[in-house]
């Protein structure tokens, strides 16, 4: 089977997202509860909360994808090895400590055993519209934070080793 690595880019309907799919198995991190609604609850944690299908992320982002990754050649039995533990953990969710971009990061290594590049993060500008006042001195961890970006450029790079 095709691993399957969605991107939604960000927009004024919302800070973006990064999901995938391995062997049938979707991976959709978000925060539970209320989640993200203004500027004072980017710097809160909240329960980890997961999409169980494209159709459900699709509904909450108000769109298809805006980018899908193919990759046939990554070992889905490490992957899914990581996507149960970490479902299992039920991880807080932070925006930029612990974000849905995050596993598919952490995913995506485990199936290609090819360390993330250090990517020249830099947080869309609909990110730092949302980051209280209180964080802005922190900003250096908004921009090491990885997101759909990151998750798409990592991805492709994958892509073009040939997995």
């Amino acid at each position: 089977m095709a691993v399957n690595v969605y991107v939604w880019w960000p927009s004024k309907a919302g800070i973006g997202h990064s999901a995938m799919s391995v062997s049938g198995v979707y991976l959709s991190f978000w925060p539970g509860g209320s989640g993200i609604s203004s500027e004072k609850d980017t710097a809160k944690f909240y329960p980890a909360h997961f999409m169980t299908t494209l159709d459900d992320d699709v509904r909450s982002e108000r769109s298809r994808p805006h980018e899908t990754v193919i990759l046939n050649r990554l070992d889905e039995n490490k992957m899914l090895d990581f996507v149960r533990a970490f479902k299992s953990l039920r991880r807080n969710y932070h925006l930029m400590l612990n974000n849905c971009s995050q596993p598919v990061k952490i995913a995506l290594y485990e199936g290609s055993n090819r360390t993330p590049p250090n990517f020249a993060v830099v947080a869309p500008e609909s990110i730092y519209g949302l980051v209280p006042s209180s964080v802005k001195p922190i900003e250096s961890v908004i921009r090491a934070s990885w997101n759909p970006d990151s998750v798409s450029r990592y991805a492709n790079m994958l892509k073009r080793m040939g997995f």
